[in-house]
């Protein structure tokens, strides 16, 4: 089997770099992949419910929220939205 890929010059630097660094690049995604549960528990820390009122909630924990909210902004830049 023969596959032809067409790339330029940076995305070919980008591939063989990729190449050359396999095992950071595993360990970073693993670690971009725990993120998502790190919110969730830095969020269930974070709030509570406000009341007896549904889906409203409340901030009870300003530094956890703080987490939360840096941990999501960490994501977001890590995946370049």
């Amino acid at each position: 089997m023969e596959i032809v890929v067409k790339m330029d010059d940076s995305e070919f630097g980008d591939f063989m770099q990729y190449r050359a660094n396999r095992e950071m690049y595993a360990a970073r995604l693993r670690q971009i992949e725990k993120v998502p549960s790190v919110i969730a528990r830095s969020l269930l820390n974070a709030v509570e419910l406000a009341g007896q009122k549904t889906r409203k909630w409340k901030i009870a924990d300003q530094e956890h929220m703080g987490d939360a909210v840096r941990f999501a902004e960490e994501l977001l830049d890590e995946l370049g939205e």
